[in-house]
């Protein structure tokens, strides 16, 4: 008769399969004092042998378990009723909702233990699992079940006799109401979802929500279609009027998984945003609240209607399926001061956690904490005394290493000043962007391109620091997306009054911190003049071989043709000599050939010949007069204002480029601003000139001393000669600058001593097209003087 009594005093819950047991000597005990609890209880277990079986869907340590496990105990333990707990592990092990060893398992543990009296399921797969070995294990027993998410599935029993129970219905669409009264700026809410069963149900959930709050404002973040790292970069680059709300994160698309408390502490660590659940389980651990499932009162809600069944003897169908799930709204105090979030705008029947303590428990903590500092300051002065010495050690070789570190930092400062230095010394301008076109850094010959030096700043963004540079967002977006190279070439663009022609160049790259971009811009005008002026030379040559070809071929017949008519003219008329003795000899005389002549109009006829030729021979005298010409008509230019446009425009693209140099030029007209226009092509001259300052300007810079350049140019004309002198006072001359003037007089410009685009054209234009001079030579009073002398 002792079994009975012991049964209160053995509270037995199987965790996979293993049975705690007591032993012999705590059992005795036990029974003794149930037998002296039931002598003053005359309501005891003698009278309630119901035992009730709850099969968990997950395993012990899932963070609903305990709670599931304490609301059915909240009513047991009152009603005295036996109360065991299987677990199925699904959520670790989704095949064992249909593995037949769990089954068989149930079946042998059945086989020794007194019946139950009823059957309680949590979640989902358990009661797929009850309802699938129904027949084999359950049959004729009362199943009550809790947590069910499938709210179609659980009220399609609402008509079995022996089943009935709580629907886990999430208050989805009453915590995003929450959150929006918490923050009224909130535009979107962002849904974490993965593959697992329960996640894919939230999801479909969650979507069906769109028809109220908008298309746009609820937005699906799907661990099953991204890993951990991906999900996490997308938390972080949340705007400030979203909040994320928390369905299901377990598995992601790799098939990594994490349990719950590490899938929240990783979601909560990566959030911009405040993060909001829907289970009571995770609030206290990140997670702000919301609206909760209370798995102690589903568990509760489930185990009162076994009491109501068992005890009152009312049918499982006649208890219709409770379709309202018992929620309610919780919030962690802590996580809503982080936020800034007023709980005042919570309901009234709002539960917290983590509240401030009560001014009682705050004194007394204090007195603790009093008491603890003492102790503390006692063992830390027996502390000191006894380790002052290996402390003093410690603390050397920390100082030694904090100076190794700071070493290291500085080498590390002076690579990166070093690697700057380089970059700034190229040429072209280079700016580094991130993925959304702000500018991460640049050399210093980015400014030449950008709309103001003090626009170009870390965190600008590139399109409105350099307007001028012809890439769109959308263009860089293309480029990072497929991760390719493009180029822009050869596009004309305006900086500071001047049209200048440029090829832009985007590389992707990858990096730790993201992708990233790097722009580069490079100044190709001169190429471009040097390419038209080499066109512009090509054609001028073709159309010369042309003409000179229709000259030779039609100058020497009209020339014979011409010198045919004279003789002719001089052997019909006049009174020479050798003319008279041939008319006699023919038996006639010169009088009657002229009378032949005048009659027949032979005179007219020899005459309009010779002037078709002499007209014939004028069109050859001006068609090699045009083979002088360049193909476009020349003009009448005044050659000082050519030459003060060509100076500005040099003076400005040296200033454009001059960053990180230390040469700066200036010049300055002092003659020949007045001279008579001359007639002359106007591209050609332009082109001429500009090459000139600009390769003088490089001469500087490669020959002459830092600081200041004053150059003095002097315009004359002399016999149809032009000539321009470019006197520079602050540079020496030196022997070497001897080869400039006998590279361009034995017309082998190889020998220059440094080459280039200028000095090319300057070659072409003036020694080969123009047939000019181009010397170097030193001044009487000091400094270099370059001299150009062009014949017009």
């Amino acid at each position: 008769m002792l079994l009975p009594a012991l049964s209160i005093a053995r509270y037995r819950v199987s965790m996979n399969g293993q049975l705690l047991r007591v032993r012999r000597g705590s059992a005795l005990l036990l029974a003794c004092a149930a037998l002296f609890w039931c002598a003053f209880h005359p309501v005891s277990l003698w009278a309630a042998p119901f035992r009730v079986l709850l099969i968990n869907s997950y395993h012990p340590e899932f963070p609903t378990g305990e709670q599931i496990r304490a609301g059915a105990l909240s009513v047991f333990e009152q009603a005295h009723i036996e109360f065991d707990v299987e677990y199925l592990d699904s959520k670790r092990h989704p095949e064992m909702v249909e593995s037949r060893e769990f089954s068989e398992l149930l079946a042998f543990k059945f086989l020794r233990r007194r019946p139950y009296s009823a059957i309680m399921t949590s979640d989902d797969n358990a009661l797929r699992f009850v309802m699938r070995n129904r027949e084999r294990l359950f049959k004729g027993l009362p199943i009550v079940f809790c947590g069910v998410n499938d709210v179609r599935y659980a009220l399609s029993f609402s008509g079995d006799p022996l089943i009935t129970g709580v629907v886990e219905a999430v208050s989805m669409s009453e915590t995003i109401d929450l959150a929006m009264r918490l923050n009224p700026f909130v535009r979107k809410v962002v849904g974490i979802v993965d593959s697992t069963a329960s996640g894919s149900g939230d999801r479909q959930t969650f979507q069906a929500l769109r028809d109220r709050y908008g298309e746009d404002r609820l937005d699906v973040l799907n661990l099953g279609e991204m890993s951990w790292r991906e999900m996490g970069n997308r938390l972080q680059q949340l705007e400030a009027d979203t909040v994320v709300l928390l369905l299901s994160a377990y598995v992601d698309a790799k098939g990594f998984r994490r349990d719950f408390e590490d899938g929240v502490r990783f979601i909560v660590r990566e959030s911009a945003v405040p993060v909001y659940h829907l289970w009571r389980h995770g609030i206290g651990e990140g997670l702000v609240g919301g609206q909760v499932i209370s798995h102690y009162h589903q568990a509760r809600e489930a185990a009162l209607r076994v009491l109501d069944i068992l005890q009152n003897g009312k049918s499982p169908g006649a208890i219709p399926v409770l379709s309202n799930s018992p929620n309610i709204p919780l919030f962690d105090a802590s996580e809503l001061d982080r936020w800034g979030l007023d709980s005042g705008k919570l309901p009234s029947d709002t539960e917290f956690i983590n509240e401030p303590p009560t001014l009682q428990r705050v004194l007394m903590d204090h007195i603790f904490v009093i008491i603890a500092i003492i102790g503390a300051l006692v063992l830390a002065i027996m502390a000191l005394v006894g380790y002052i010495v290996p402390r003093r050690r410690r603390f050397y070789g920390r100082k030694e290493l904090m100076q190794k570190l700071e070493a290291a930092n500085r080498e590390l400062q002076d690579s990166h000043d070093y690697l700057q230095s380089i970059l700034d010394a190229l040429p072209a301008g280079l700016a580094l962007l991130d993925c959304n076109g702000k500018i991460v850094g640049n050399n210093a010959a980015a400014y030449k391109w950008a709309s103001g030096p003090q626009r170009v700043l870390r965190g600008e963004s590139f399109f409105s620091a350099f307007p001028a540079v012809p890439l769109t967002s959308a263009m860089l977006d293309v480029a990072m997306a497929r991760m390719e190279t493009m180029r822009i070439a050869n596009c004309s663009l305006r900086l500071s009054e001047m049209d200048l022609h440029a090829d832009i160049m985007v590389y992707p790259i990858h990096s730790p911190e993201g992708d990233r971009a790097v722009i580069r811009c490079e100044d190709v005008s001169g190429k471009v003049r040097f390419g038209e002026f080499m066109v512009h030379s090509e054609k001028s040559y073709s159309m010369f071989r042309m003409a000179s070809g229709v000259i030779d071929s039609v100058n020497n017949p009209m020339s014979a043709m011409g010198l045919d008519i004279q003789t002719l003219q001089r052997r019909l008329g006049g009174s020479l000599e050798e003319n008279l003795e041939a008319a006699h000899a023919s038996g006639g005389s010169m009088e009657i050939i002229r009378r032949y002549c005048e009659q027949r109009g032979i005179d007219d006829i020899l005459s309009n010949l010779k002037t078709s030729c002499m007209d014939m021979m004028s069109i050859i005298g001006e068609l090699s007069f045009f083979l002088k010409e360049t193909e476009s008509p020349p003009q009448l230019l005044s050659p000082g204002a050519v030459v003060s446009a060509a100076m500005s425009h040099a003076a400005q693209e040296h200033a454009l480029s001059a960053s990180g140099t230390d040469v700066n030029v200036r010049f300055c007209m002092t003659e020949g601003s007045d001279l008579a226009p001359v007639l002359c092509d106007a591209m050609e001259f332009e082109q001429l000139f500009l090459s000139l300052f600009k390769w003088h300007i490089d001469m500087c810079r490669r020959l002459g001393p830092s600081g200041m350049h004053r150059i003095e140019v002097a315009l004359g004309m002399q016999d149809d000669v032009l000539t321009l002198d470019l006197h520079n006072r602050d540079m020496p001359y030196d022997e070497s600058m001897r080869g400039i003037s006998d590279a361009f007089a034995e017309r082998s410009v190889r020998n220059l001593p440094f080459m280039g685009v200028e000095a090319t054209l300057i070659y072409l234009a003036v020694v080969v097209r123009l047939n000019g001079v181009v010397a170097m030579q030193p001044h009487a009073d000091a400094g270099t003087m370059l001299q150009v002398r062009i014949p017009l």
